[in-house]
């Protein structure tokens, strides 16, 4: 009995003992895993800019009408920032516009321009290229009277009188041949070229035009011819001038130019006209035309 109990007080000690030691020096927990430290964000990339898609409608207009250039202006970059897009004409500047754009916006940047005289003009935005075409104005209907039909010629066996010559529109060659060997003649009224143009079975008329400048208005007439190749001619002879060949149906100043100096292609190219260093002119002078071929 007194063994048992000499066992007993033994396995308490050393349960005391085992205790107060793992009191005084704890099991640590264990240490948790470390984690990776992320990454910085890559900087922000600063603006730059791009330019696409060059439209230009239309691609063919009248002198004086109006052409759209559009492109797309792209900010490639992460930043805000801004651009100047230049709209050159036959290389050079023509308008200008700032644009500011957030990263990573576009936007369409619209230019609308208007050029009078006829050619074939070269647009570019940036590296971007096109071309348009500008035409003179067509030229207008003018104001005819329809002659009347003549009576009908009833031949018969005693008359002697031969028939009316038949007249005819001529070609440019043909009036030129025509007006040539008169250059060197006195001035010649309306009336008196319209004789010789009939005694050479050319039609002619008369274009009775009306010259306007707000302050002054000048009237006078002359003769006009209708070539089947190059439309409406009209034209006069002075002394001074010799024969004249005027700008019919072409809007801006009225102006002349000698016959023999003409250029029958361009006769209703209004650049043609306003570029001319020689011949006569009215300026300041809009011109009203009608046309009788009486």
């Amino acid at each position: 009995m007194t063994k048992n109990r000499i066992l007993l007080k033994l396995m308490l000690l050393t349960a005391a003992v085992f205790l107060l030691v793992s009191c005084a020096n704890p099991i640590p927990p264990p240490t948790p895993a470390s984690r990776p430290t992320p990454a910085p964000p890559p900087p922000a990339k600063p603006a730059s800019f791009t330019i696409a898609n060059l439209t230009i409608t239309p691609a063919e207009v009248t002198s004086g009408s109006k052409i759209t250039i559009q492109v797309t202006l792209t900010n490639l970059g992460d930043s805000s920032g801004s651009y100047d897009v230049n709209l050159k004409i036959d290389d050079t500047v023509e308008a200008t516009q700032d644009i500011s754009l957030a990263g990573g916006a576009s936007q369409n940047v619209t230019f609308v321009i208007s050029k009078s005289i006829a050619k074939t003009y070269t647009v570019n935005v940036s590296e971007l290229s096109g071309t348009f075409v500008v035409k003179s104005i067509p030229l207008p209907t003018p104001v005819v009277s329809t002659p009347s039909a003549p009576p009908p010629i009833i031949p018969t066996t005693t008359s002697t009188t031969p028939p009316a010559k038949a007249l005819a529109d001529p070609t440019w060659i043909q009036l030129q041949a025509f007006i040539q060997p008169l250059e060197l003649g006195a001035s010649l009224s309306p009336q008196d070229l319209k004789n010789k143009a009939s005694a050479a079975g050319i039609r002619s008329g008369y274009a009775y035009i009306t010259l306007d400048n707000g302050s002054k208005t000048i009237k006078f007439t002359t003769n006009v011819f209708l070539t089947t190749d190059y439309g409406l001619v009209c034209i006069d002879k002075s002394s001074t001038f010799g024969f004249m060949v005027w700008n019919l149906g072409v809007e801006g100043e009225f102006r002349g130019v000698g016959f023999s100096q003409v250029s029958p292609s361009r006769l209703h190219d209004a650049s043609y006209w306003q570029n001319l260093e020689s011949g006569y002119h009215f300026p300041g002078y809009t011109a009203k035309y009608s046309v009788s071929w009486q």
